[in-house]
């Protein structure tokens, strides 16, 4: 399943600065694969069939182990978010999204 993992507080104005190669290695150590960023973001995204529980220990053990601060990021499955788009029209798709997407705040 893909997902998307988007990083809240990183690389504004200097400060808390993750570097996206560096972090998409490490989460490739952890076993993902389809590994991808958008720019310096703080947006990744990759594959996994593990369960979610176990995705997030793994993203919290990384970004724990290799930054000194604390970085509190959002978890989206990628299917949940195709589905709600092709489900509404232009107008409404924000709307309808955050009425029916999941997000899990870490």
């Amino acid at each position: 399943m893909r997902y998307v993992l988007l990083l809240r507080g990183i690389n504004v104005g200097g400060k808390n600065k993750v570097v996206m190669s560096e972090l998409k290695e490490l989460l490739r150590g952890e076993g993902f694969s389809d590994v991808d960023s958008y720019i310096n973001s703080g947006n990744l995204f990759f594959a996994s069939d593990e369960s979610v529980e176990n995705i997030v220990l793994k993203v919290e053990k990384v970004l724990e182990e290799n930054y000194e601060f604390s970085i509190p990021f959002d978890f989206i499955m990628k299917e949940s978010i195709s589905g709600n788009v092709q489900s509404s029209g232009r107008k409404s798709m924000r709307q309808s999204i955050k009425k029916r997407l999941t997000i899990k705040r870490f």
